[in-house]
């Protein structure tokens, strides 16, 4: 497939295969579990594959961000790719084999554990990378559980033993591979209120880092159980009709749950009437999320896809009033303005 025909790519270590996935469920993690995943050396990961990242980097020509997973045991794990322009892609991680990053090695990880969301604006580069409402969460390259994070340039997160270097490109990749310590070149991780600008790169010196990426903790889909769809005095921004066959429930939906995005599907930790939920709807199957404002709908690596008549839907803003399928299930979103 040549590189204008997409704009999602995924490459798998050689002995991944998707057919031979079990699909099972997620083995929960306890706080010991917790104590080991956190403690990581996530330098002497990235120095001792920094060079084949680099080449990966450079074969991607066109804005976008590669997501690599890496372990100290086995190594290089995958990536995926997702091109950066005006209109949002996402893609998924996890342990299923429908997902789009399959990492089958580690019972720790979710079948469907996150979400990443890659766009590009009028204030640069938004990168957001979401845990979809699992037991675990996921780890800040310091150690603390998170729900969810955006972010303009180079992000390190952990998630059960997976170690994952979330890199821009389009340009040249953001280190010096040469210097003796590449890590210590990578661009500065800042946590900050909000995303912003990121700064110009400064000129290539050995041992130099280049720019700066700006990180926010932002709010995402929280475990145990469903969040509510409302908050308390919250106004209604929306109804999401949710029916099966001759049942249908109604949500009233609040701005809050769409930013942090609302999970359907027939886990308990779900958004939803999960009685009106039959066995051809995934336990995770799609993210109803607002994007700038802009809801959109995302299949979150199901088994059976979204669908809008017969056009199957990856990532794509909602129609208000347009039925979607998911599985036997169909969604309805209308927006009260």
């Amino acid at each position: 497939m040549s590189e204008s025909q997409y704009t999602r790519f995924v490459r798998l270590r050689p002995d991944a295969d998707r057919g031979l996935a079990h699909n099972d469920g997620t083995r929960c993690v306890g706080p010991r579990q917790f104590a080991r995943v956190s403690l990581v050396d996530h330098r002497s990961l990235f120095n001792h594959h920094q060079l084949r990242l680099h080449q990966v980097v450079r074969e991607y020509p066109r804005p976008g961000v590669a997501v690599f997973a890496l372990r100290h045991n086995t190594g290089f794990a995958g990536h995926l790719w997702l091109e950066a322009t005006d209109r949002l892609r996402a893609g998924t991680i996890g342990r299923h084999s429908a997902v789009d990053l399959f990492l089958p090695d580690d019972e720790e990880l979710s079948l469907r554990h996150l979400l990443v969301l890659v766009k590009q604006g009028a204030g640069g580069l938004r990168l957001r990378i979401a845990d979809l409402a699992t037991s675990a969460g996921f780890q800040s390259e310091e150690g603390g559980v998170l729900r969810a994070v955006e972010a303009n340039g180079v992000l390190v997160l952990r998630a059960a033993s997976y170690s994952f270097f979330a890199i821009p490109t389009g340009g040249q990749p953001p280190w010096n591979r040469h210097a003796d310590d590449p890590w210590r070149t990578l661009p500065r991780r800042v946590v900050v209120a909000e995303p912003r600008t990121p700064r110009s790169p400064p000129a290539w010196r050995p041992g130099a880092r280049v720019g700066e990426t700006s990180i926010s903790f932002v709010n995402g889909p929280e475990e145990p159980g469903p969040e509510p769809t409302l908050a308390p005095g919250e106004p209604v921004a929306g109804q999401l009709a949710i029916a099966n066959g001759g049942l249908e429930e109604r949500l009233s939906v609040g701005a809050k749950a769409l930013e942090r995005g609302i999970i359907l599907g027939r886990y308990s930790r779900c958004s939803g009437d999960t009685s009106v939920m039959t066995g051809a709807v995934s336990r995770v199957h799609a993210v109803l999320i607002s994007v700038e404002g802009l809801v959109h709908i995302i299949d979150a690596g199901s088994t059976n896809g979204v669908f809008v008549g017969e056009a199957e839907v990856k990532c794509a803003p909602v129609e208000p009033g347009a039925a979607y399928s998911l599985g036997t299930m169909r969604v309805r979103w209308d927006p009260t303005h």
